[in-house]
């Protein structure tokens, strides 16, 4: 979706998406240390970039620039966070009402999801938060806001999966909001009970027929979901699979399947294991799967479109 937007900004304001976020968001924010891609004028001081056994990689672009190619200082996170906070600081410029911004903030996706406009919405220790980490191969960031608090948190490793990461951004919020919110309120009505694991996976039930698009080929594609709970799925002609660690959130499923994308690229790192995140729209379902390795978490593929739709006929491939 986001690679789709940067060449949308593109095609709209005839110039790079990079040239376009330099004007229009990180000079108006004062962030000058931030570019799409390591620029010219800092690219000898940008951090190296390690996999998890330590070792540096190579320098490396992706073709989604739009969703994973910004280069950044923790202090230009920092202005971009208070911006989004309503905090105009010294030299900044407002490039968004404030109407807009807290527009981001809201659910903008299915039903009962935690969504917003390029934000993850949810609680911390009582206090609502909006997030977006990041996690590429040599890069890993948590970016926390606290919009009632005012308060912005940046994290950045040059590791991906950086494992004091998440203890870090923990303690500094621990630190700056010692105490849970606790809202003084009339007792609520009851809630209405979530559904359980056998009703969230019904609205999936039977076979689904379609294929996997990668940018080399399509594949035929199959998955059932069966009444004692197990999801099975065939790529290609590889054997039938378990689909594990399923979780269903809405409309939305993940889950992992061991198979190999049969990618010029994915067959590179093998073993490597599949990443399906696929969301309903009536009689489809639509999203992608991602190989990764299981040796090396610090590698996966480029993404494979998937659309299988619900089959009548109850058929195999």
């Amino acid at each position: 979706g986001y690679r789709a937007l940067d060449v949308a900004v593109s095609n709209a304001s005839g110039q790079s998406y990079g040239e376009f976020l330099r004007k229009e968001i990180f000079l108006p924010l004062g962030m000058t240390r931030s570019a799409v891609g390591v620029d010219p004028v800092w690219g000898a001081e940008a951090a190296a970039r390690y996999d998890l056994g330590q070792k540096p990689i190579p320098m490396y672009m992706t073709d989604t620039p739009g969703a994973s190619d910004i280069w950044g200082s923790a202090h230009d996170m920092l202005r971009f966070g208070m911006f989004h906070l309503g905090t105009l600081l010294p030299g900044q410029q407002r490039i968004l009402s404030p109407e807009s911004a807290k527009a981001m903030q809201r659910v903008a996706s299915a039903p009962g999801d935690d969504y917003g406009l390029g934000w993850i919405l949810g609680t911390d220790r009582g206090h609502r938060v909006v997030r977006h980490g990041g996690n590429m191969p040599g890069v890993h960031s948590q970016f926390i806001l606290y919009p009632d608090e005012n308060i912005a948190i940046v994290v950045i490793a040059n590791q991906n999966r950086h494992p004091q990461m998440l203890k870090v951004s923990e303690e500094i919020a621990a630190a700056l909001l010692p105490r849970p919110r606790v809202e003084a309120a009339p007792s609520p009505a009851p809630a209405a009970q979530a559904p359980s694991a056998a009703e969230a996976l019904a609205q999936f039930a039977g076979k689904w027929v379609g294929s996997v698009v990668t940018y080399e080929d399509t594949i035929p594609f199959y998955l059932h979901f069966q009444p004692d709970g197990d999801v099975h799925a065939k790529l290609g002609s590889a054997s039938t699979t378990l689909v594990n660690r399923l979780e269903i959130h809405g409309a939305r499923l993940e889950g992992w399947m061991h198979g190999t994308m049969p990618t010029t690229d994915a067959r590179r790192h093998r073993p490597h294991i599949l990443l399906l995140t696929l969301n309903r729209y009536g009689e489809e379902l639509v999203g992608q799967i991602v190989a990764e390795t299981s040796l090396d978490p610090g590698f996966f593929a480029l993404p494979s479109f998937v659309r299988v739709a619900r089959d009548s006929q109850g058929g195999t491939p």
